[in-house]
């Protein structure tokens, strides 16, 4: 007769002793408390559909610090407020901090470069809606906040290329950005196709395009200071990001649609000299 299996608390793993640490709790100990409290932020946040990481519970977030974690423990938890609880007892505690990241997404960057993709994707289903449905001081307000969210998804992302390659979300981003040219009135254009002469950058109504609101008035050189930013700090790491054939024909594609705009000459001249620092990289698109 076989012997009762032992309880799970009590058996012993081939290798384990005093001494032995798991993977996470040598990752706890090796990584800094900012690089703790980014990667639990992100774990927390990627179980939210909308929320990208850096807007996520920001209070929360700047309360993680050395200070805290000479506290004692019990001031970690946060009574009625489980994700608070768990960033600051998943930055400061080992047993925690190995929970998260057995709970992590098996493919979290997939899982950012889709959020970010949906978040995005909401403000030009929007504007195609509005350009439909309203006119004048209404439509103004509307074009206005769509182009501020726009311009706070890129902020928010600024500084998460360790994320994964979302370059090519802020790519189609501006494709979609420059493809909406047509004066607001009219009809949509088909996706792709190029402007035409008398393409109209402002609606009878006096309301700015959003290509016009982004792009033509040069506020913050909308997600060209964000793709230099990733050339710069991903150098290194390439093939990646802007390095592939894909990347290559989206540029391509965008140089197309903002070709022979003569009122955004400057932001042609930005995007093309940009255009140009990828291809002399020191890989090759051929290749």
């Amino acid at each position: 007769m076989s012997s009762p299996e032992e309880p799970p608390s009590r058996v012993v793993l081939v290798g384990a002793g005093p001494d032995h640490k798991r993977p996470e709790e040598m990752q706890f100990e090796a990584a800094t408390l900012e690089g703790r409290k980014i990667l639990v932020r992100n774990i927390i946040s990627s179980f939210d559909p909308w929320t990208l990481p850096t807007e996520f519970r920001p209070e929360v977030y700047e309360r993680i610090t050395q200070g805290q974690s000479r506290r004692t423990a019990t001031e970690w938890t946060v009574r009625d407020d489980l994700h608070a609880t768990l960033m600051q007892w998943g930055s400061h505690d080992v047993t925690t901090w190995t929970l998260l990241r057995r709970m992590m997404p098996r493919d979290l960057a997939l899982g950012f470069r889709q959020k970010l993709r949906r978040r995005f994707d909401e403000q030009f289903d929007r504007y195609d809606n509005i350009v439909k449905d309203n006119t004048g001081t209404e439509l103004q307000a509307e074009m206005t906040e769509i182009r501020s969210r726009l311009h706070h998804i890129v902020r928010a992302t600024a500084n998460e290329a360790s994320q994964g390659n979302i370059t090519m979300v802020f790519l189609g981003a501006l494709e979609k950005v420059c493809d909406r040219v047509g004066a607001v009135a009219g009809p949509a254009r088909p996706r792709g196709r190029l402007p035409t002469e008398d393409a109209t950058e402002v609606s009878n109504d006096g309301v700015p395009t959003l290509h016009h609101g982004l792009v033509e008035d040069g506020l913050a050189g909308f997600t060209l200071d964000i793709l230099d930013t990733f050339l710069n700090a991903l150098k290194d790491t390439w093939p990646g990001t802007l390095a592939t054939r894909e990347a290559a024909d989206q540029l391509a594609r965008i140089n197309a649609i903002l070709h022979g705009k003569v009122a955004l000459r400057d932001y042609l001249t930005r995007f093309r000299a940009l255009l140009d620092r990828v291809r002399g990289q020191s890989f090759r698109l051929d290749s």
